[in-house]
Protein backbone atom coordinates (compact mmCIF):
# COMPACT_ATOMS: atom_id res chain seq x y z
CA UNK A 1 0.00 0.00 0.00
CA UNK A 2 1.16 3.50 -0.98
CA UNK A 3 2.14 5.96 2.09
CA UNK A 4 -1.04 7.27 3.29
CA UNK A 5 -1.60 11.00 2.75
CA UNK A 6 -2.47 11.60 6.16
CA UNK A 7 -0.98 9.11 9.22
CA UNK A 8 -4.20 7.34 10.72
CA UNK A 9 -3.51 9.03 14.17
CA UNK A 10 -3.81 12.25 12.48
CA UNK A 11 -7.38 10.77 10.69
CA UNK A 12 -8.24 9.85 13.98
CA UNK A 13 -8.27 13.12 15.42
CA UNK A 14 -9.99 14.86 12.33
CA UNK A 15 -12.56 12.09 12.63
CA UNK A 16 -13.24 13.30 15.84
CA UNK A 17 -12.72 16.87 15.40
CA UNK A 18 -15.31 16.81 12.78
CA UNK A 19 -18.41 15.34 14.76
CA UNK A 20 -20.57 18.52 14.23
CA UNK A 21 -20.37 18.47 10.54
CA UNK A 22 -22.08 14.78 11.18
CA UNK A 23 -19.55 12.04 9.34
CA UNK A 24 -21.41 8.92 9.39
CA UNK A 25 -17.75 7.18 10.80
CA UNK A 26 -16.05 9.36 13.87
CA UNK A 27 -13.01 6.63 14.46
CA UNK A 28 -10.99 4.43 12.45
CA UNK A 29 -13.03 1.79 13.85
CA UNK A 30 -16.15 3.21 12.84
CA UNK A 31 -14.70 3.92 8.95
CA UNK A 32 -12.84 0.52 8.49
CA UNK A 33 -16.52 -1.22 9.68
CA UNK A 34 -18.66 0.97 6.92
CA UNK A 35 -15.75 0.66 4.44
CA UNK A 36 -15.61 -3.59 4.62
CA UNK A 37 -19.47 -2.70 4.91
CA UNK A 38 -19.91 -1.55 1.29
CA UNK A 39 -16.99 -3.52 0.31
CA UNK A 40 -18.73 -6.83 0.74
CA UNK A 41 -22.33 -5.44 0.15
CA UNK A 42 -24.21 -6.94 -2.41
CA UNK A 43 -24.25 -3.66 -4.16
CA UNK A 44 -21.32 -1.64 -5.93
CA UNK A 45 -20.44 1.61 -4.84
CA UNK A 46 -18.23 4.30 -6.67
CA UNK A 47 -16.12 5.40 -3.51
CA UNK A 48 -17.45 9.01 -4.73
CA UNK A 49 -20.41 7.95 -3.35
CA UNK A 50 -19.61 6.28 -0.19
CA UNK A 51 -16.54 8.36 1.17
CA UNK A 52 -18.32 11.58 0.98
CA UNK A 53 -20.70 10.50 3.57
CA UNK A 54 -18.51 8.60 5.73
CA UNK A 55 -15.98 11.87 6.22
CA UNK A 56 -18.83 14.66 5.89
CA UNK A 57 -16.59 16.31 3.03
CA UNK A 58 -18.43 18.50 0.06
CA UNK A 59 -18.02 18.09 -3.17
CA UNK A 60 -15.05 20.24 -3.26
CA UNK A 61 -13.24 18.19 -1.48
CA UNK A 62 -12.62 16.28 -4.01
CA UNK A 63 -11.00 19.07 -6.51
CA UNK A 64 -7.99 20.79 -3.92
CA UNK A 65 -5.30 18.80 -3.00
CA UNK A 66 -3.01 19.52 -0.39
CA UNK A 67 -6.39 20.15 2.36
CA UNK A 68 -7.01 18.22 5.50
CA UNK A 69 -10.07 17.21 3.71
CA UNK A 70 -8.47 16.08 0.88
CA UNK A 71 -5.78 14.44 2.61
CA UNK A 72 -8.43 12.64 4.66
CA UNK A 73 -10.41 11.72 1.15
CA UNK A 74 -6.89 9.89 0.04
CA UNK A 75 -6.51 8.23 3.16
CA UNK A 76 -9.65 7.02 3.47
CA UNK A 77 -9.85 5.45 0.04
CA UNK A 78 -7.06 3.45 0.49
CA UNK A 79 -8.29 1.70 3.09
CA UNK A 80 -10.78 0.45 0.40
CA UNK A 81 -9.53 -2.52 -2.01
CA UNK A 82 -12.25 -1.61 -4.69
CA UNK A 83 -11.27 2.11 -4.37
CA UNK A 84 -8.40 1.84 -7.43
CA UNK A 85 -6.12 4.24 -5.62
CA UNK A 86 -3.29 1.28 -4.37
CA UNK A 87 -0.70 0.84 -6.55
Amino acid sequence: MPAAAMPLEDLERWLQARVDQHPVATSIPMLDGYVAAIVAGPVSMSPLDWIRPLLALNVYAFNHGGTPEFAAEKTASWRSPTSGSKS
